[in-house]
């Protein structure tokens, strides 16, 4: 965990076949979706069992807790978008 509302699952096996194989995770109580991969369905969890997961490619799965919100921006965009007022806002919000 990550604070009360953030779930880090990292593989702790080797996986050879993303399409069939799968993990076991713990989660709390509560309704965790994937913000790295949106096409996962939420997992839900009464939080007294362990959840089977895809292995999926990457090597750790990110849950947030529903109802939460996480702020964060792609560094591509801030780099393209340099144009700045003295205050440090970006201009195309001023507009």
């Amino acid at each position: 965990m990550i604070g009360p509302s953030l779930k880090l699952s990292i593989k702790t096996t080797e996986v050879e076949n993303t399409m069939t194989e799968t993990n076991s995770y713990y989660f709390p109580k509560g309704v965790w979706c994937d913000i790295l991969n949106s096409m996962d369905d939420c997992v839900v969890s009464d939080g007294t069992r362990m959840i089977e997961l895809k292995a999926g490619v990457q090597d750790y799965q990110l849950h947030l807790k529903d109802g939460e919100i996480i702020v964060y921006q792609n560094v591509t965009e801030i780099n393209k978008n340099e144009t700045r007022y003295s205050t440090g806002i970006r201009s195309e919000y001023l507009q």
